[in-house]
């Protein structure tokens, strides 16, 4: 859940009943003295619904980081965005961290897909940390990443803004702190 565009707005967005994994957008606002729940928008974009996601609102826009399944998770080489004006989610490229780039190795530049981790706005910033694979060959499915050399604590800085007819197009560069 993370609080809307004031203090008597906020949204609830994906989950899971323990078999069924969606990803609903749901407002839950006080209005008049009573709290209403109204639903956004009911679809998964990437026919992947997902839990344990983290969101930021920014302008009208919810930015979507990571989340899955038990055996999923969801990579940030695009994010799921959700534009809450037009009621309908987008996804928007992002782009790596040219330092962390490594030929020949799985590091690619961008923070490893994850769910269970923390994400919160700072100024016009996005800050991820920590959180878990889905990697079943893992030895220890709970890897947590921790620090940079994973890569893992990064800041999301938004990155070219385009508008065109089609509506707003939004990136990320991701940079490990």
């Amino acid at each position: 859940m993370m609080r809307g565009h004031d203090a008597n707005s906020f949204y609830v967005i994906g989950g899971t009943t323990g078999h069924v994994f969606f990803l609903d957008v749901d407002k839950l606002a006080f209005i008049n003295g009573k709290w209403t729940w109204s639903n956004q928008v009911q679809a998964t974009p990437n026919d992947e619904g997902r839990y344990r996601l983290e969101t930021v609102l920014h302008e009208d826009i919810i930015y979507l980081f990571g989340g899955g399944r038990p055996d999923y998770v969801t990579e940030f080489q695009n994010l799921t965005v959700f534009d809450t004006k037009n009621r309908k989610f987008l996804e928007v490229p992002t782009y790596p961290d040219e330092e962390w780039i490594r030929t020949n190795t799985d590091q690619d530049g961008f923070p490893q897909g994850r769910r269970c981790h923390s994400v919160t706005k700072w100024k016009n910033k996005a800050i991820m940390v920590g959180g878990c694979s889905a990697d079943k060959d893992d030895d220890d499915v709970r890897h947590t990443y921790r620090d940079c050399r994973l890569p893992g604590i990064y800041r999301l800085i938004p990155g070219p803004c385009e508008r065109s007819a089609q509506g707003t197009e939004f990136s990320f560069i991701a940079r490990c702190l």
